[in-house]
């Protein structure tokens, strides 16, 4: 059995607003949606060159200048697509969710969109849960982690003698989340 492409649709204000200081920019002159924008698409297209075959969509509001249909466009190998006037990114996600079902995974902590895309079946992750995610993939590094602090160390002891069973098993949602977590 061929294991299916990973598909992100990504709700892009939200992803943002969890990863504060994409721009590089310190000061006191706010970086511009644009910039902030512009910057989330440099990076994910980066994460998605380390990644062969993911496929990566990011959603932001078209706000007060949207126009009567979506707008759609590829930014390096990314697709980035706008809602229409009046229309919500979540209104977006929800139904790209709908449609795809366990074959997307959504990156938005707005408990509504997790908890439509949930329902529809796609797996869901936070943006904070993300961004550590992409910052890891992109930048290394280590963070946290004090030397002898892998898990190798028990194996010398033998097999567990802790009992294994359904009061020990995670909730299906959060297996899937699991197995998708190892495919990003």
């Amino acid at each position: 059995m061929a294991s299916m492409a990973v598909h992100l649709v990504i709700d892009g204000y939200n992803l943002i607003g969890a990863s504060l200081g994409l721009t590089g920019r310190a000061g006191p002159g706010r970086p511009s949606m644009e910039e902030e924008r512009r910057a989330l698409v440099e990076r994910l297209a980066l994460y998605r060159r380390k990644r062969p075959g993911l496929r990566i969509t990011v959603v932001f509001d078209a706000g007060r200048a949207g126009g009567l249909s979506r707008s759609r466009r590829m930014d390096s190998g990314i697709e980035v697509l706008f809602s229409r006037g009046g229309e919500e990114a979540d209104e977006v996600i929800a139904e790209m969710a709908r449609a795809a079902g366990a074959s997307l995974t959504v990156v938005s902590s707005d408990r509504e969109v997790a908890r439509s895309a949930r329902s529809a079946g796609s797996v869901v992750l936070g943006s904070g849960e993300f961004h550590a995610l992409l910052e890891e993939a992109l930048y290394g590094g280590s963070e946290g982690l004090e030397p002898g602090d892998d898990d190798d160390g028990d194996l010398e002891k033998g097999p567990s003698t802790r009992k294994k069973g359904p009061s020990r098993r995670l909730p299906r949602h959060l297996r899937s989340k699991k197995r998708r977590l190892k495919k990003l």
